[in-house]
């Protein structure tokens, strides 16, 4: 196996091998550059499937002037894998080497989620576009991440300095060179809001991006700029409050997720710090998610849905007890006391919303560790089985009740000699 790493590392000539040895010397080659970091194991056949994958990406060209590609042998450098927090291999980081900011993906690891992925944190915090068609083709590329998109009226002199341009192309750049360098007052203080509201959330599934829109449809009738969220490529919400920096703040958060996004560890770390309840939709095909797409989209929930691919996620599937036979499967899940409840009716949006509508954790069926005085050892249980340890599971269920017997037998014996000896004493 470590044979096999060698020569992808080998043949990967634009990845550079880190280490905690060469981590400074590489930053100052960087010289402000962004480092992705790629941490892996030799013993881990996700790390092996992913390897071709990441020597694919780092011989990119468009990225091979922008980002440095690194690797990192997390048996070999233990320590600097764990300095940085790994979580889980593998896996990838994005280092703002500029601003010494670790930035962690938490997607599904192939090549366009990652592409993405550095295509958002290159160009941190807003994204300019140029047009509504290159809007739209930005969009099909984001199903798994909420799109925050800032519209501004097309030549609004009020907005605009010195906006009169030879053709439509030299307007666009013009505009877009004003946007930028935020030179109206009004602007400027929309734009460092929305900045703002996106630093809060550069780890989360979601972009924000600006565009000078000649669309009178995206305004309304005094309106020289909107702001919409595109949760996704058919479902679009328009901000409707004032602009204050809270309102924003409020209706990001409201909409930070999209209708149905991939779970993650990041995620399920906030709903178990939150203490909330989220439904996860676990699946193996793509046309199982466009029909929950649709179904979710139809729903007013309380509760945010995700979804998990049953090929990525075979441990937490046999964690749970979900078999391929049974997709597709849908679940409520209580992250912060490890529960969870498997809906058991019709695929069908208005069986599943009259669930979730209806769902009483008091009443519901949990099934999982929990947090009782045995969740200790029902974790451990489950986590053996999941493993693959199921005769190790079976051999310890066996141990314990043997014990219960023995024990049984023992105070049952103790019984029989106190009732004997009273027998005794009473002749």
């Amino acid at each position: 196996m470590t044979l096999i790493f060698s020569f992808f590392t080998f043949c990967s000539s634009t990845t550079i091998s880190l280490t905690q040895d060469n981590f400074e010397s590489i930053k100052e080659l960087a010289n402000g550059k962004p480092i992705l970091l790629e941490f892996w194991d030799p013993w881990c056949n996700h790390c092996a499937a992913f390897k071709p994958k990441y020597a694919e990406l780092s011989n990119i060209s468009k990225y091979s002037d922008k980002v440095i590609f690194t690797d990192t042998n997390c048996v070999e450098n233990k320590k600097f894998c764990t300095k940085i927090s790994t979580s889980g291999y593998p896996q990838v980081i994005y280092f703002d080497s500029s601003r010494d900011i670790y930035i962690e993906y938490d997607g599904i690891m192939d090549i366009p989620g990652i592409e993405f992925f550095i295509h958002k944190q290159i160009n941190f915090p807003i994204h300019f576009l140029e047009s509504n068609e290159e809007l739209d083709e930005f969009r099909k590329n984001t199903n798994a991440s909420s799109l925050f998109v800032l519209k501004i009226k097309k030549l609004n002199q009020s907005f605009f300095i010195n906006s009169s341009a030879q053709n439509d192309e030299a307007e666009n750049h013009e505009n877009r060179t004003n946007l930028e360098s935020g030179d109206n007052s009004e602007i400027d203080k929309i734009l460092n809001i929305i900045k703002d509201v996106a630093s809060l959330n550069r780890n989360k599934a979601t972009n924000f991006v600006s565009i000078i829109s000649n669309n009178d449809n995206d305004f309304g009738q005094n309106d020289n700029f909107s702001f919409f969220v595109y949760k996704s490529y058919n479902k679009t919400i328009k901000y409707e409050e004032d602009w204050s920096h809270d309102s924003i703040k409020d209706f990001v958060k409201k909409n930070i997720f999209p209708s149905l996004p991939p779970i993650t560890g990041v995620i399920f770390e906030d709903f178990k710090s939150s203490k909330q309840l989220c439904a996860v939709y676990f699946l193996n095909s793509s046309s199982q998610y466009q029909k929950m797409l649709e179904i979710v989209e139809q729903m007013n929930s309380q509760i945010q849905f995700f979804y998990m691919n049953f090929d990525k996620s075979d441990y937490f599937c046999r964690f749970i007890g979900i078999k391929e036979k049974n997709l597709p499967q849908l679940l409520v899940i209580d992250v912060a006391r490890e529960q969870w409840c498997f809906y058991q009716s019709e695929f069908n949006a208005e069986s599943i919303s009259n669930w979730i509508q209806n769902f009483n954790p008091k009443e519901a069926k949990w099934k999982g560790p929990g947090i009782g005085a045995l969740a200790d050892f029902y974790s451990t249980f489950f986590t053996i089985w999941a493993t693959g340890g199921w005769p190790l599971a079976v051999v310890i269920i066996c141990f314990i009740f043997l014990l219960c017997v023995v024990v049984f037998i023992i105070f049952d014996c103790y019984r029989i000699y106190k009732e004997e000896n009273q027998y005794r004493k009473n002749v």
